[in-house]
């Protein structure tokens, strides 16, 4: 059980948590005795290596770690505190990776660099100058070894990418950054609300992305490329007319106030008149008001930033 407490009496402390089931097994800087887990927290708090402790309450024994190497099912233990990060790592393919360890993880790699902290960067791998039975008291998740060529613990090296958590969204690398596009069936029913806004109310609830904008030909095909695989086409994107009237490819612009940059017409000129939404239909192209609207409306294209991640080498 993970609790995440505020441990603080005289001072701003960092969260912590409390790790009931856990033992931690690291390096103990320091050891001695205080009133509390609060007083022994507030150690921590002033030195600058501590990544956890240990408060047992029966002695009051305060244990600062500077290094934390592993995290182990203990039922009858419920004396650790391990520092939480706001920094959140996200490591694809490494397996063993639970609530617990996720806290380590993200501990482990607070820095953000390519290897933990404290590690030294290789070509391909990280290395610590520790002994082997020291580098096996690492959590297998980050699949450590021991290289008796050098004496030195290896992990792999991680590198930065993005991708989509959420395997139901498409992945785009574009000038303007990374992101994650999907579709979505539109809304039912009124709420007295233009279309635009419920576009943008309806990625909020039902995907916590934004209604999508499109700032280049790669972005428009990999929109586009989701309506295909749909057998129903019309797919809406949050290019408005602010007066609610078209009247030429000047009169437009992304309701975000994103730069207008890009826009899929074709070199035609967007139909005129009463604008209600700005349509990709099965051609391609983009419209802005047809006699058939709102039949030719029946998805949202929203949008989110890709996550950054690390890639593990090879």
């Amino acid at each position: 059980m993970i609790f995440i407490v505020s441990l603080f009496r005289n001072c701003n402390c960092t969260d912590y948590a409390h790790l009931c089931g856990y033992t931690l097994t690291g390096d103990i800087l320091a050891s001695c005795k205080t009133q509390d887990d609060m007083d022994c927290a507030e150690l921590c708090d002033v030195t600058a290596s501590c990544l956890g402790f240990q408060f047992v309450v029966d002695t009051g024994e305060c244990n600062l770690f500077n290094a934390i190497r592993r995290a182990t099912v203990n039922n009858s233990e419920c004396s650790f505190y391990i520092k939480t990060t706001s920094k959140q790592i996200v490591v694809p393919g490494r397996n063993g990776v639970g609530p617990v360890n996720t806290l380590l993880q993200n501990l482990l790699y607070a820095s953000d660099g390519p290897c933990p902290d404290g590690w030294t960067v290789e070509s391909t791998r990280c290395t610590l100058n520790i002994s082997e039975e020291t580098c096996y008291e690492f959590g297998s998740f980050l699949n450590a070894t021991f290289a008796n060529e050098t004496n030195q613990c290896v992990i792999p090296l991680t590198t930065f990418g993005y991708m989509c958590l959420n395997l139901s969204w498409k992945y785009g690398s574009f000038a303007d950054g990374d992101y994650c596009h999907i579709i979505i069936p539109k809304f039912t029913g009124g709420s007295g609300l233009s279309y635009v806004e419920r576009c943008k109310e309806y990625c909020a609830s039902q995907t916590r992305g934004v209604f999508t904008t499109i700032h280049s030909a790669d972005e428009d095909k990999l929109v586009n490329g989701l309506q295909n695989a749909t057998n129903l086409k019309g797919i809406a994107i949050g290019l408005i007319a602010p007066s609610g009237v078209v009247q030429g490819i000047t009169s437009l612009s992304w309701y975000d106030g994103s730069a207008f940059n890009y826009n899929g017409f074709n070199n035609t000129i967007p139909e005129t008149g009463t604008f209600n939404l700005t349509i990709i239909m099965d051609d391609g192209l983009w419209h802005t008001s047809n006699s058939s609207f709102p039949d030719n409306f029946n998805y949202i294209a929203c949008k989110t930033n890709a996550t950054q991640v690390k890639l593990l080498t090879d």
